[in-house]
């Protein structure tokens, strides 16, 4: 369909349409794909194959009406030979982990769904919704960004709840300080619950280990009110082996992505890497990291 992106599109009609770039430095895709999620037990069923765009290098499906305000779990499915894979969006608002939500507090998180049954690996969703946060604070600047005083914040280290909440309690002392930026070490979603998050696994989540997306806004949003910035600290260099375009294109032998990898370098182009090193030269990542930034300032409001 024109006008739809990489990702997740919701479109005017309540339809969603989905879309997964799969072609790798060879110019060779995945035999299949297919939509799998909540909505068929996540099972591969003949009724969500994907549609190929071969010129565009995508996969696509786009579901005809979904339910308003609710909010569908999924993953894509892919195939090649004799080897699959299930992977979550890249573009994901939220990911859902078997292994480590269930260690998630509900004072942190509340109502935090259960990880689905009949699958296994990262779980995105999408939620065709209307309203969101409404925002008290819209129009907030910089005073002058050539003269700020920054305090770095990790938020798992700064409070005894090591969430939102414990930072939520100290923003009269951060105030107090005199502070005029906070700077928050990573926040997009990572690996695990306990990081400092230097080890990225999707750009557009941000990590439930330390708060809802709504928590996420209205820390900002009193940030704001208070008259202090909020600058994120992100993470572009590398990404794990968790994140989904390093899944595409696995070499399982050597536990690391595989020289037909179009997103990542098999071997980092400087020494002082970890995990697996980002190829910026391919435009597909350069626009990954462009998107994810726009969306940071745009639906979290963040400053820098």
């Amino acid at each position: 369909p024109g006008g739809v992106k990489k990702g997740i599109n919701y479109n005017a009609d309540g339809s969603v349409t989905l879309v997964l770039y799969d072609k790798d430095t060879k110019g060779e895709r995945h035999d299949w794909c297919y939509l799998i999620g909540d909505f068929n037990g996540f099972k591969r069923t003949k009724e969500y194959a994907m549609k190929r765009d071969e010129q565009l290098g995508v996969w696509w499906y786009t579901i005809p009406s979904v339910q308003k305000g609710k909010e569908y779990l999924f993953q894509y499915y892919l195939g090649k030979g004799d080897s699959s894979v299930k992977i979550h969006d890249p573009y994901t608002t939220i990911v859902y982990d078997s292994s480590n939500d269930k260690y998630i507090s509900s004072s942190t998180y509340p109502g935090l769904r259960s990880y689905p049954e009949g699958t296994s690996g990262l779980v995105g969703a999408f939620c065709h919704s209307g309203e969101g946060y409404q925002w008290k604070n819209t129009d907030f600047k910089i005073k002058d960004p050539d003269d700020l005083i920054i305090y770095e914040l990790h938020l798992r280290d700064f409070s005894s709840t090591s969430d939102l909440n414990g930072a939520f309690e100290k923003l009269d002392y951060l105030s107090d300080l005199g502070v005029g930026a906070i700077e928050l070490m990573p926040i997009q979603e990572f690996d695990g619950n306990d990081s400092w998050g230097y080890n990225p696994c999707s750009y557009f989540a941000l990590d439930k280990a330390y708060g809802s997306s709504d928590r996420y806004k209205e820390f900002i949003d009193e940030c704001h009110s208070r008259g202090i910035a909020v600058l994120v600290d992100v993470v572009y260099n590398q990404a794990t082996g968790a994140h989904p375009y390093a899944k595409m294109y696995w070499d399982a032998s050597a536990n690391r992505t595989a020289s037909n990898n179009p997103f990542f370098n098999v071997e980092a182009p400087h020494p002082y890497n970890v995990f697996h090193d980002w190829n910026h030269e391919n435009e597909v990542v350069r626009a990954h990291v462009k998107e994810s930034l726009e969306y940071l300032l745009t639906e979290y409001k963040v400053d820098g």
